[in-house]
């Protein structure tokens, strides 16, 4: 027993030659185990009930894509599940918050987004009526910066050809854009088109429609 117990201590050497006896080295988790349970605190915050604890669950995010891209991208799908309730949260200053990590993190993960990054343009839809200006701003913003990337391109100059989108999605992001230029947006679903119908509330919806005369029909048929 006497030498059970002496293998179960860590044993130290001091200077003046004797022997100290002290606990075993506490074990660490291997990384797996610690990623796991890090991933599964991010999820926890994102769909909390309070507001705060859903927006320190963005910020977290907005830390892992920085400090571990190769994390978030490995399990892009199922975080971005709980991300894109965010983007269209019911509280402004989350939705803000996600809306503004958003188009700060996509030029982090770049292709990783690929596999989600329709699902995110139509959370982002949702937020194009808000009546607030802060909120409104950041959906321009993460629009801008999404087809800036997706297409290889300047914001607001449209798609070039990128093998990971279909031409479909290519042209609902095209249109998104525009359609953000010609001014305030309603989305309205449709169940006779099997999607949605893009009305334009414009002062100066001649002027759009002449510019732009396939955004509706092109976003309709896409979603």
């Amino acid at each position: 027993m006497q030498g059970l117990h002496l293998l179960s201590l860590r044993v130290k050497s001091t200077s003046d030659g004797r022997l100290l006896h002290g606990a075993k080295a506490q074990v660490t988790l291997p990384p797996a185990v610690e990623e796991m349970e890090l991933l599964q605190r991010l999820y926890n915050l994102l769909e909390a009930k309070g507001f705060q604890t859903r927006m320190e669950g963005v910020a977290l995010l907005q830390d892992l894509c920085k400090s571990s891209p190769q994390l978030i991208s490995t399990n892009i799908l199922q975080i971005f599940d709980y991300f894109v309730l965010r983007i269209s949260d019911s509280h402004k200053k989350v939705k803000q918050k996600a809306l503004d990590v958003l188009a700060e993190i996509t030029g982090i993960l770049k292709d990783a987004l690929n596999p989600v990054i329709i699902g995110l343009v139509e959370g982002i839809t949702k937020s194009l009526n808000s009546k607030d200006p802060r909120v409104r701003a950041a959906v321009v913003k993460a629009l801008d910066e999404s087809i800036a990337h997706l297409g290889k391109a300047e914001p607001r100059h449209g798609l070039s050809s990128t093998a990971s989108l279909s031409l479909r999605h290519k042209r609902m992001l095209s249109a998104l854009i525009a359609a953000v230029d010609c001014g305030t947006l309603q989305l309205t679903p449709t169940r006779s088109s099997g999607g949605a119908a893009l009305m334009h509330q414009s002062p100066n919806r001649l002027e759009c429609d002449q510019h732009f005369p396939k955004v509706p029909a092109a976003l309709g048929s896409a979603l």
